[in-house]
């Protein structure tokens, strides 16, 4: 909703237009992740935005628009095409993260705007001391400073009730505000309806999440990601997509790279897909590995991942799987993707051959000594 937009079918360039020429004020429309419309398919859609910020005049109409980093070639060659080129410090300027001490002015404010609203009956449901607010700094803060997103994160988790230390504290037991959250999406707090994706979600953000460091991986293509999440249904894996991407926000379509290495722009037969914010990745690879060792298929899962990965770097034949755990992997574990499989394979093959030449010694012995 925008306050002086026509209320009819006209197109968002004509809306904006009128806006521009009725306001006797100035407007200023903001467009958050705006990097999402270079996911679009639909030129015409893209054009038509293209057309609405060139109604901007500066003084009764203006636009902010919410880029990511990553998206700065794409956003500079769209600038180009508006005739307003990025000026770093005129109209253009990076977000820094919050200090602490912003961090809390904002969550003071936050729990203020609650308190106007909450009816006398659920004011208990709201703390707004210093001691609250200085725990929920403890659960957003990384090395002195706040990612704006951790705060929408705490404030999504929150809601609109329960602003409690009590309610932080069950949240910080959980080890992370990102465990947490993970937990009540896809883990086992989700809803009944959710936890059916819980396991192919788990292999898409396992694909997406770098085994080391604190910084995104490459991104991956839908091809990649259809991949890893089988087996489920083409019509499964698109909801699963939505749910990742446009609901809980734990993926983000991204820039792909072509077969020469340049940026291009995604379109719906090759979009590609990374971890929205850095500071999801080692998050997610503590909450990934903790939910694997609640259960034995993920014990047996997580064993095969490292047993796998120490064969891929060093592919001798005493980093190949013993005969226990063949079976573990094999029947157990179930493994889910190329080169899981081909050390499964390869260790059970070399377990035969050796079962083969005891089998084939003890029927020389029997023969010999009877």
């Amino acid at each position: 909703y925008v306050p002086g937009a026509p209320s009819g079918q006209e197109s968002l360039p004509a809306s904006m237009a009128v806006i521009r020429e009725a306001a006797n004020h100035r407007t200023v429309i903001v467009f958050d992740q705006f990097e999402q419309i270079f996911a679009w398919s639909d030129s015409a859609r893209r054009e038509e935005v293209l057309l609405a910020l060139r109604q901007a005049d500066g003084e009764r109409l203006q636009f902010v628009l919410v880029v990511r980093d990553e998206f700065w070639s794409a956003i500079s060659q769209w600038m180009r095409e508006l005739d307003t080129p990025l000026r770093d410090g005129r109209n253009a300027m990076a977000l820094e993260r919050f200090s602490r001490r912003h961090a809390a002015e904002i969550l003071r404010t936050w729990t203020r705007s609650l308190g106007n609203w909450t009816n006398s009956d659920d004011v208990a449901k709201f703390d707004f001391s210093k001691e609250f607010v200085e725990q929920a700094l403890d659960l957003v803060i990384d090395d002195d400073r706040v990612v704006p997103v951790r705060l929408a994160l705490l404030a999504s988790i929150l809601g609109q009730h329960d602003w409690t230390l009590d309610r932080l504290k069950r949240i910080a037991l959980q080890g992370s505000l990102s465990g947490f959250y993970l937990d009540t999406v896809l883990g086992e707090l989700a809803p009944a309806a959710r936890r059916r994706y819980s396991r192919p979600a788990k292999e898409i953000l396992r694909s997406l999440t770098p085994v080391t460091g604190r910084i995104r991986g490459a991104s991956r293509s839908v091809d990649e990601l259809r991949a890893v999440s089988e087996p489920i249904s083409d019509s499964a894996f698109a909801d699963l997509l939505d749910l990742l991407d446009r609901q809980l926000h734990l993926v983000t379509p991204v820039e792909g790279e072509s077969s020469d290495g340049l940026s291009g722009k995604i379109d719906s037969s090759s979009s590609f897909y990374q971890l929205p914010h850095d500071f999801l990745v080692p998050e997610i690879r503590t909450w990934l590995a903790k939910s694997d060792r609640r259960t034995w298929r993920g014990r047996a899962s997580a064993d095969l991942r490292t047993a796998c990965d120490r064969w891929k770097a060093d592919p001798r034949q005493e980093n190949l799987a013993g005969p226990v755990d063949c079976v573990r992997f094999g029947l157990v574990a179930k493994p889910s993707c190329v080169d899981e499989r081909e050390f499964v394979r390869v260790s059970a093959r070399r377990q035969l051959f050796r079962s083969a030449i005891a089998a084939a010694t003890a029927a020389v012995l029997i023969v010999v000594f009877q």
